[in-house]
């Protein structure tokens, strides 16, 4: 275990540490071992550095107490003030982790029923089905109501009225009644209503955005506040108000374990998100967490309750979140998170130990250092962090590095895609959509014929970015679509006219990722004779 406790004998070395930097005075004799310390913060000094981002404020903490904390580079950057585990940040959504908790409290209450209707409590959404209290927490709540999960902080939002519906009080009041005074949180202020809210304003962290040079300029934080986004919290705050959490201080731990279990779709699909939290099972470790993204800040919290430790990360932009995709439910697409479990949570999983991939180097080398891991399990570990450092480099605008981690990826992973279709006669063929648009092409069969469906997008099980599909051109019926990822599929059409199509979103697209692309570079749907082979 990489967490451990010192023993009387190690006064010297606690006085070691606090004069490095890794402790404060004020803190207990639990803490990483140095080691660990030092390669946890060189990793996350080269991550600030690569995101270009001002500041950082991480800590992790365990059994009740922080045992780490560190600031890296600058809060306040024309007055160089560094951050500290006391540093207020603004949250994002990370807000939503605290809304979890006032709302579940409700629950016990008898107050709020989970699977009430929404109009129950004066709240009303148009559907096409009964949106319930329990679809607004999961981000089930589109049409239909509890079919899939998509991620949409607007709507988590409105569990502002149910809280007042039910309390003729305000989430912010709530949560400073029952979470910041009863925990002393110090450096949390719910708005400008609340007590401290002048001495937290007066040490938050400035905001900053990033121009295409790598300056910093000044920015605004959003003014919002509300179940979904706007707290201000700190590092050293989150590790308290985590560790009431995990002391039931709060919710019992049946309530408690109700936001932590995996929501599933009515058609019982289990989704990655609970109730006001993420969930995820990794290697058979159990991670509970959160990311915050808006304008000029962005957060990460993850639990691993196994372990009874908790990591948090905030920053005074938003290149913590932005280009990762992480409202699709997988923590290790983020760049801090794989820091933090590469670090303390994943090193004796695997069969070798997990190496550090030189990501700065040619392609042909980053394929060889892939190709020398045995362990599947670890490779597909170094998968994620190969797709997170071109995430990387495309938010650096590094179209250099872009490309070269694009081959060494298709090297590694890509699959032959449409290039072993060569042979087949092609029926209709849509590629290479980009954002935004809605594309069709007719085709007509003279007789029933087997047809090969080839197709790539952004489509998840549980989400839902771009529609691929294929309908009668007289009834529009749909008569096939994309189901997942990818899709290599053969089917019989009876003779008729029928339409392709492809309808791509904002931001999710053919060169303009919003995560990494697919396995091959096919983008789009493409029909085939299969018979012709």
């Amino acid at each position: 275990m990489m967490l451990k406790r010192m023993i009387p004998w190690t006064t010297l070395v606690v006085a070691i540490l606090v004069a490095a930097g890794y402790i404060g005075q004020r803190q207990s004799a639990s803490e990483l071992d140095i080691r660990t310390a030092r390669r946890l913060e060189q990793q996350l000094e080269s991550l600030r550095q690569r995101l270009r981002t001002p500041s950082f404020a991480a800590g992790i903490a365990r059994d009740g107490e922080l045992v780490w904390a560190k600031g890296f580079g600058y809060a306040d950057v024309e007055n160089q003030i560094e951050p500290t585990e006391h540093t207020p940040y603004h949250l994002a959504s990370l807000t939503k982790t605290f809304a979890s908790t006032i709302l579940l409290q409700l629950v016990e209450e008898g107050l709020v029923d989970l699977d009430a209707s929404i109009t129950d409590y004066g709240l009303e959404i148009p559907s096409d089905g009964v949106i319930t209290v329990r679809h607004l927490f999961s981000h089930t709540s589109e049409d239909p109501p509890g079919r899939y999960y998509r991620y949409n902080g607007a709507r988590f939002g409105r569990l502002d009225w149910i809280i007042r519906a039910v309390t003729s009080e305000s989430f912010g009041d709530l949560l400073e009644e029952r979470i910041v005074r009863r925990t002393g949180l110090d450096d949390t202020s719910p708005s400008q209503y609340a007590e401290n809210y002048d001495s937290v304003l007066v040490r938050l962290a400035k905001p900053y955005q990033v121009d295409d040079a790598g300056n910093f300029t000044l920015g605004e934080y959003p003014t919002y506040f509300g179940t979904s986004a706007g707290l201000v919290s700190s590092v050293a705050d989150i590790a308290k108000y985590s560790t009431g959490i995990a002391n039931h201080i709060f919710v019992s731990p049946e309530t408690q374990a109700l936001a932590f279990t995996p929501s599933r779709s009515t058609t019982g699909e289990e989704l990655p998100y609970g109730l006001g939290w993420f969930t995820q099972d990794y290697m058979g470790v159990r991670l509970i967490w959160h990311y915050g993204y808006w304008t000029c800040n962005s957060s990460l919290i993850i639990t691993v309750p196994d372990e009874e430790f908790t990591f948090v990360i905030l920053t005074n932009t938003d290149a913590l979140s932005r280009g990762f995709s992480l409202g699709a439910g997988d923590v290790l697409a983020s760049p801090a998170a794989l820091v933090f479990l590469k670090t303390l949570v994943l090193e004796d999983k695997y069969s070798q130990p997990i190496p550090d991939i030189d990501f700065q180097a040619a392609t042909r080398s980053i394929a060889a250092q892939f190709n020398r891991v045995q362990d599947d399990d670890l490779k597909d570990l170094l998968k994620k962090e190969l797709m997170s450092e071109w995430s990387i480099a495309s938010q650096a605008n590094d179209s250099i590095a872009e490309q070269k981690l694009f081959e060494a990826y298709s090297q590694l992973f890509a699959q032959a895609g449409i290039g072993d279709l060569s042979s087949l006669r092609q029926i209709a063929r849509i590629e290479r959509v980009g954002n935004r648009e809605d594309q069709t092409e007719e085709f007509a069969l003279d007789e029933e014929t087997v047809l090969r469906v080839y197709a790539s997008g952004e489509v998840l099980p549980w989400e839902r970015y771009d529609y691929g599909w294929i309908e009668d051109a007289e009834s529009g019926d749909v008569v096939w679509e994309i189901s997942n990822r990818r899709a290599d599929e053969t089917i019989t059409l009876p003779a008729g006219r029928y339409r392709l199509r492809y309808v791509s979103d904002g931001g999710h697209a053919f060169d303009s990722w919003a995560g990494f692309p697919p396995d091959d570079r096919f983008w789009g749907i493409a029909v085939f004779e299969a018979s012709s082979m």
